[in-house]
């Protein structure tokens, strides 16, 4: 079974430093795949922010 064609971040990780997460595509046209998110630090050097400044999600498009 697969979910609608919807991508899950969650604003709440945002650190008052990061911006809020770019999105990549889907690792498929149909079912349940992943998708890779970015986001930058606004000092300009993501070590001056905690955590991580890439990541890696769910993703799920129409059944196949």
């Amino acid at each position: 079974m697969c979910l609608d064609d919807i991508a899950i971040y969650n604003d709440a990780d945002i650190g008052q430093d990061w911006s809020k997460w770019f999105l990549g595509g889907c690792s498929v046209t149909c079912c349940n795949g992943t998708l890779s998110r970015m986001r930058m630090c606004s000092s300009g050097h993501d070590e001056d922010c905690p955590g991580s400044a890439f990541d890696t999600v769910r993703c799920s498009k129409p059944q196949c």
